[in-house]
């Protein structure tokens, strides 16, 4: 619940035209860190005893398998849409610009 009431506010701070981490929070980002939340979620209840370098591990695993989202880029850090296409500077100013998550090991 905590980590949706902060992507919520998220969207509060859009429309305040604020930043988050350096960069302008978008749907397809509040998507994300939902998204990758509940599997650190997971990876926390399935090792509740292991050490940080453990479960530092686990999470460098999840990204590998795919596990966990990222926000599919270019070689040059530009957003690109699903099919590839780099999103314009003008789409990127919306809340829902065609921002495409993909799996974390790029695939």
């Amino acid at each position: 619940r905590l980590g949706f009431a902060h992507e919520k506010g998220n969207y509060l701070q859009f429309k305040k035209n604020k930043t988050e981490d350096g960069s302008r929070p978008s749907k397809a980002l509040c998507a994300m860190d939902l998204w990758n939340n509940k599997e650190g979620i997971k990876i926390g209840k399935a090792n509740k005893n292991a050490s940080k370098a453990m479960i530092e591990q686990k999470v460098i695993e999840a990204i590998k398998n795919g596990t966990l989202r990222i926000v599919k880029m270019d070689e040059n850090s530009r957003f690109l849409d699903c099919d590839g296409n780099i999103i314009s500077i003008e789409a990127l100013k919306e809340w829902d610009p065609p921002k495409c998550l993909i799996k974390s090991n790029g695939f």
